[in-house]
């Protein structure tokens, strides 16, 4: 999926958190994911969960992955500081937003013939 999501803008990929639910799953995908997709063709971290109670820690473990990747990056010379920081907001908080935003339904008006 990550090529698809890559090539075409209306493309959006999101982790399957129920079969990458640890800390190496969750580093695997961002990783081979954002090779391909890159970050902004992702969905960011949005939990399924029934366990309401388990919603806090999962989110705080999927920023910290994250974090910790965008850290390598800039360890590497991949990314800038300024940069990384930038893209944890929008990983933890604008494309999830962007994602799931909630649309209007347009509404066709036909005239009386």
């Amino acid at each position: 999926l990550a090529p698809l999501a890559g090539a075409y803008p209306s493309v959006r990929i999101g982790a399957p958190w129920w079969f990458l639910d640890s800390p190496d799953g969750m580093r695997r995908f961002r990783e081979f994911v954002t090779e391909t997709a890159g970050f902004y063709n992702t969905s960011g971290f949005v939990d399924d969960t029934r366990a309401f109670a388990s919603i806090p820690a999962r989110h705080d473990l999927a920023r910290r992955i994250d974090a910790g990747f965008l850290a390598r990056l800039v360890a590497e010379h991949r990314l800038d500081l300024d940069e990384a920081m930038e893209t944890a907001i929008d990983l933890t908080y604008r494309l999830p937003k962007l994602a799931y935003e909630r649309r209007a339904p347009e509404v066709t008006t036909h005239s009386p013939s």
